[in-house]
């Protein structure tokens, strides 16, 4: 279901997840972790609820165009947000699931200028200042751009309907099927320290 979506929204595959920085080898976080544990089972909650609303709708395979596509995409988020109307920031990225997150994304960029590795994702494309995502919002066309391989060999895996995505300093769960941001971790990215 999701590669369909990239081919017809023009997205970059999986090539472009290889702009990182530096080598060697990493570990992700422990995921017997009773915080993370919880972030897992979370996610996994959220993919089985997805796929259940998916059932109900014509497949995204199925759409013959983009507006097809884009309609039955508004139904998914529609049918998400309806069965679970109370979601809210941190839902997924608990406290304690915050600090786990900021921590391994510190170690992962440590000695790296924030800023410029920032400015670098978003060459291509024009970010809107001051714009901050929320629970249950469209991902913006404009921040299209995957997260580098330097942080999401360090994150925990995701179910196939959930990806991250970085917007200025903030990380993203995001539905991709749906195109729903399920949660957003403000401050991910270390800000620069003068």
């Amino acid at each position: 279901m999701t590669s369909l979506f990239f081919r017809l929204a023009g997205i970059a595959g999986l090539s472009s997840l290889l702009v990182g920085l530096g080598g060697g080898a990493v570990e992700r976080p422990v995921v017997g972790h009773s915080a993370l544990g919880t972030f897992g089972e979370r996610t996994a909650a959220y993919a089985a609820l997805h796929r259940k609303i998916a059932q109900t709708l014509p497949p995204l395979e199925a759409a013959e165009n983009l507006h097809a596509l884009y309609r039955t995409q508004a139904k998914l988020a529609s049918g998400i947000r309806a069965a679970s109307p109370h979601a809210q920031q941190g839902d997924i990225f608990t406290p304690a699931v915050a600090e786990i997150f900021r921590s391994t994304i510190a170690t992962a960029l440590s000695g790296v200028d924030t800023d410029a590795f920032l400015r670098d994702l978003y060459e291509d494309q024009e970010a809107v200042p001051g714009f901050r995502p929320h629970v249950y919002d469209s991902y913006p066309r404009w921040a299209t751009h995957e997260v580098p391989i330097v942080l999401l060999l360090r994150l925990p895996l995701l179910p196939e309907e959930i990806e991250y995505r970085l917007i200025d300093h903030s990380l993203i769960l995001w539905d991709v099927d749906a195109n729903l941001i399920i949660d957003v971790l403000p401050d991910a990215i270390p800000w620069p320290t003068s």
